[in-house]
């Protein structure tokens, strides 16, 4: 029983290797390969999420300017004062 288990897998293998077999799971184990690499280096290509969305510099305003605006938002002036401030400050 056991010699004969033995022959038939001896034949199995040999029709694979000659042709016979199931030769085209190579194509497939390569395929999935190729799709595996593909996906991990689009995963390192992706920017971070939200990342697309944020400004790449910020402009800096001035201290006098965050002053300026500190004093429109406390209210203490009005938007059409807080302009003319500014616009003199930007010169």
């Amino acid at each position: 029983m056991t010699g004969v288990v033995l022959d038939q897998i001896r034949d199995r293998g040999d029709d694979m290797h000659h042709g016979g077999g199931h030769w085209w799971w190579w194509l497939v184990a390569v395929a999935l390969l190729v799709l595996l690499i593909v996906a991990i280096a689009a995963l390192f290509k992706r920017p971070p999420s939200g990342a697309a969305s944020r400004p790449t510099s910020i402009p800096s305003r001035s201290p006098a300017e965050a002053l300026l605006a500190a004093r429109l938002a406390r209210g203490e002036i009005d938007e059409d004062e807080y302009r003319s401030c500014r616009d003199a400050l930007r010169g």
